[in-house]
């Protein structure tokens, strides 16, 4: 992967959905549930996998395909490096873990600790994920169909944030004893929510993708790939870039140009786009009209 610089990190998406399927069909995923929330796989003696594709993908010997969004250069890229990546991202959280949160037991008998349990829930529970509200929790059940090399450094960051706060919170039992006695709910809650859109076809994620855009709530990025490549990732699309890319450029071009959208599938995503883009409602609801009219007029 020497080819590969870092600062092209966020460009570079590799694809293991097609990985993950033969995961699951060889037994090597165990897609059963966990009896416990601490599980996971320990790598080179001191990096946690909470993933086990992941895990599985560390110790393939098959080479991940991959493509640069920008320049569409395309790769295939050896686990090995990957694992690499990943561990750099975990000793960062692991450090920012101790630098941020960690408190000796003397500090613990000084502060209020209640705010400090409350601040370590904030970010375990919610808003301490990269892109996401449910925190380093989420890397107990994230599931990748794409990620770019910076987002799996991302993911080892929290991962390593993760893996240190549970070891600290063990050591206190008494601070920390009602810890996840009214969070586990959220771990849960975001998968649940997804799964309701798990039928959404690649056109309707496209028309999602123009209403988000059009509104200006993606993060901001040079090029139209790198934001579709980044709401892959988001959404956790099971789709190609470049056909995600084709179904939005399609999408568009019903709604705004040929007025012939099907007005019940842009119906079937305004409840996506309430929970996650709620800006856009209004949007949406005039399109709905407009295409209506057009429908009425034409029949």
């Amino acid at each position: 992967m020497s080819k590969i610089k870092e600062k092209d990190f966020k460009n570079i998406c590799c694809f293991v959905s097609e990985f993950n399927k033969k995961a699951e069909q060889n037994g090597e995923v165990n897609l059963t549930p966990r009896e416990t929330d601490s599980e996971y796989i320990e790598i080179n003696g001191d990096v946690n996998v909470y993933s086990q594709h992941l895990a599985v993908l560390f110790f393939s010997i098959e080479p991940i395909r991959a493509q640069n969004s920008i320049t569409l250069e395309r790769y295939e890229i050896n686990p090995k490096d990957l694992l690499a990546i990943y561990t750099e991202g975990y000793k960062e959280g692991v450090k920012q873990f101790s630098d941020e949160y960690r408190l000796t037991m003397k500090d613990l008998t000084t502060i209020d600790t209640e705010n400090h349990v409350e601040a370590l829930k904030a970010s375990y529970f919610h808003n301490g994920g990269w892109m996401s509200l449910n925190g380093w929790v989420s890397a107990k059940s994230t599931v990748f169909s794409s990620f770019t090399l910076e987002r799996l450094k991302e993911f080892g960051k929290e991962s390593g944030l993760l893996s240190e706060a549970d070891k600290y919170i063990k050591l206190n039992p008494t601070i920390f004893k009602d810890f996840h006695a009214t969070n586990d709910k959220y771990s849960e809650q975001p998968d649940k929510q997804e799964s309701k859109y798990s039928n959404l076809t690649v056109l309707q994620w496209g028309a999602i993708f123009h209403y988000a855009d059009t509104t200006n709530l993606l993060p901001k990025s040079k090029t139209k790939i790198a934001k579709l490549n980044t709401f892959i990732e988001k959404h956790k699309i099971e789709t190609t870039l470049k056909h995600l890319r084709t179904q939005y450029y399609k999408a568009n071009n019903q709604i705004n140009k040929y007025n012939n959208y099907p007005i019940d599938k842009l119906e079937e995503i305004i409840p996506f786009l309430k929970q996650h883009y709620p800006q856009t409602i209004g949007l949406i609801k005039n399109d709905i009209e407009i295409l209506q009219e057009y429908k009425d007029e034409n029949e």
